[in-house]
């Protein structure tokens, strides 16, 4: 396959720092994976996906591929559409509330979004129907950046049972089959915007992204490592300064790399409580 620069598309500067460093070189399917999980907008996605549709000699995941380029301009076309609708917003930092206010309008309903947060680089907006059979359970969203540009795109009650499926099969493309290796080691403490900040817990010899699914501690659960679903092509170091529940995470962080004594950490826990 041609060259082709898909290691922008990780979200994370770490990450794509790391594979460049060491010259990792992406799977094809782990190339549909990371442009996917992008936060680069739709139409550089399509292009990505584009590339990868005219080079690949995988069959099935050019089918896939084209399918979910059809899937996502049809559901786009919808979103847009002015008919019997509302729009309302949420932010997607951890912990952020959906807005009770709705908006006829998409294009107000993104406008006050940004203007409510400057710091927000993302907003998801959800389309709701307020008449017509079945509006309840109808909804489409689109995640977008300060620009106003589509990164993803989702459904609820649009598409057919079958369409949805071919819409998701992307997904089944990369279960097990994806093993983009990490910078991070155990007891680093990370940052993503959907997960806030929390101690990675890595349980294996090698550190890689094969699935969401990670030992990690936060400053909720801080004494107990729990598995937490984690968009880890977002994982970046955290170089901020923890404030209020996050400072528990420096002693956790120093007592699983060595650095604090077990009887100094168990002192620590209790006064965590």
């Amino acid at each position: 396959m041609e060259k082709y620069d898909f290691i922008k598309f990780i979200n994370s500067k770490d990450i794509r720092a790391h594979l460049k460093k060491t010259g990792y070189e992406l799977s094809e399917r782990e190339c549909a994976y990371v442009v996917c999980e992008s936060y680069l907008p739709l139409k550089q996605k399509h292009e990505a996906y584009g590339e990868l549709i005219k080079n690949t000699s995988d069959e099935m995941l050019k089918e896939t591929l084209a399918k979910r380029i059809e899937l996502e301009k049809i559901l786009l076309d919808v979103f847009f559409q002015r008919d019997n609708a509302v729009y309302v917003y949420r932010y997607i930092s951890k912990g952020d509330r959906e807005c009770e206010e709705i908006y006829a309008s998409c294009a107000r309903c993104m406008e006050s979004a940004f203007q409510w947060n400057e710091r927000a680089k993302f907003v998801r907006v959800r389309k709701r129907w307020v008449m017509g059979e079945d509006s309840e359970s109808k909804e489409v969203s689109v995640l977008v950046n300060k620009e106003g540009e589509v990164i993803n795109i989702a459904s609820r009650g649009i598409l057919s049972e079958e369409l949805c499926e071919e819409f998701w099969s992307i997904v089944n493309l990369w279960q097990e089959q994806i093993s983009i290796p990490l910078p991070f080691e155990r007891g680093d403490i990370l940052y993503t915007i959907t997960d806030g900040v929390f101690v990675y817990e890595n349980e294996w010899e090698e550190s890689h992204m094969d699935g969401y699914m990670h030992n990690c501690y936060d400053c909720e659960e801080a004494v107990v490592g729990v598995y937490r679903i984690i968009r880890w092509l977002d994982a970046e170091y955290y170089t901020g300064r923890l404030k209020g529940k996050e400072k528990k995470l420096k002693d956790i962080s120093a007592f699983l790399k060595g650095k604090m004594k077990l009887v100094d950490f168990i002192q620590s826990c209790r006064q965590m409580k």
